[in-house]
């Protein structure tokens, strides 16, 4: 397709690139090139390309450098690899990329994956600017070993494995996404991580809404979400710090509503919670919790189950059978 490497100020527009034969590599075979491959240099714009059919990475940005780079309005269908793919993309410097607008259907391995990279914008403010992301083998939305990464009002329809998933991430942001139609794995999924937000998300028909496994720090999140039709748990917080789950709308789950095991400090504060298979709240091994505020009806077992917890306080919630 197209490949660059070590120049700055590319512009890829407009092109349409289809191709069905063998593999491609950039440097060894374990590196596939993308239709548009772009190779260090600064400041790349790879906007309204029409891609389909690779053998390999639909867009593969890999050590570029600059404050300028844009993956913006391509159509991205049926690779075998990622349909966009982001390494090495890291500098001080404050948002490295934006990933916008983009409709990738049919990746064999992720819909986007932001690798090794900082300051990343996938998706963005307004509902225009997110990614849609339909058909994955992998995870809807990948994110590994990056910081202040924010993913906004992406929508991400039957995944194979996770909507979003992230691991070793510092600072990452999930905000206002639609998650959907998950045989396998969670909407959300953050794991061995430090200040992880997931707010305002819409995730159904999945095996547990957001998960949270091992993640630490000061700035530990899951407001403001609807979760619906898991068929295991709402919430999952696992083995990690202080979290804090507010604000949150869950219902019509397999299991528990919200499930923690194995944390610092956790506050449960203001969820709505009904239609539960086991219980509305479950805390174990824990250190302290508060749980407060909380409305929760139509459980199976517990309206609210601690157990193993050092000290806590639970207070003003209404339960019913």
């Amino acid at each position: 397709g197209i490949f660059t490497s070590r120049v700055s100020n590319v512009v890829a527009d407009k092109n349409t690139i289809s191709y069905t034969g063998s593999k491609v590599y950039l440097h060894h075979p374990s590196e596939p090139h993308g239709a548009i491959t772009i190779y260090k240099g600064d400041n790349a714009s790879v906007t309204n390309n029409t891609i389909s059919n690779i053998t390999g990475h639909g867009i593969y940005l890999n050590g570029v450098g600059g404050t300028e780079n844009y993956v913006n309005k391509n159509t991205i269908t049926k690779v075998s690899k990622d349909g966009i793919r982001l390494k090495d993309l890291t500098s001080p410097s404050y948002r490295r990329a934006t990933v916008q607008s983009n409709v990738i259907t049919d990746a064999g391995a992720n819909g986007i994956y932001s690798m090794n990279s900082d300051f990343i914008m996938i998706g963005g403010l307004l509902p225009v600017q997110g990614n849609r992301i339909l058909r994955t083998g992998e995870q809807g939305i990948k994110v590994t070993d990056g910081n202040v990464n924010h993913l906004y009002r992406n929508v991400i329809d039957d995944a194979a494995q996770n909507g979003i998933y992230a691991q070793n991430t510092d600072g990452l942001l999930a905000l206002n996404n639609t998650i959907r139609n998950l045989d396998n794995g969670a909407g959300i999924y953050v794991k061995n991580s430090t200040n992880a937000e997931a707010n305002g998300n819409t995730i159904y028909t999945v095996v547990d809404g957001v998960t949270f496994d091992n993640v630490t720090g000061d700035d530990n999140d899951i407001y403001g979400n609807r979760i619906k039709d898991t068929s295991r748990d709402g919430v999952r917080v696992i083995d990690s710090g202080d979290v804090n789950v507010t604000k949150n709308r869950i219902s019509d789950n397999g299991k528990d509503a919200i499930y923690a095991n194995g944390f610092g400090g956790l506050l449960v504060n203001g969820n709505d919670i009904w239609n539960v298979g086991d219980d509305g709240i479950d805390v174990r091994n824990g250190d302290t919790v508060e749980i407060a505020n909380n409305t929760i009806y139509n459980v199976g077992d517990d309206g609210i189950h601690v157990q193993d917890v050092n000290g806590g306080i639970i207070a003003y919630d209404f339960t019913t059978p």
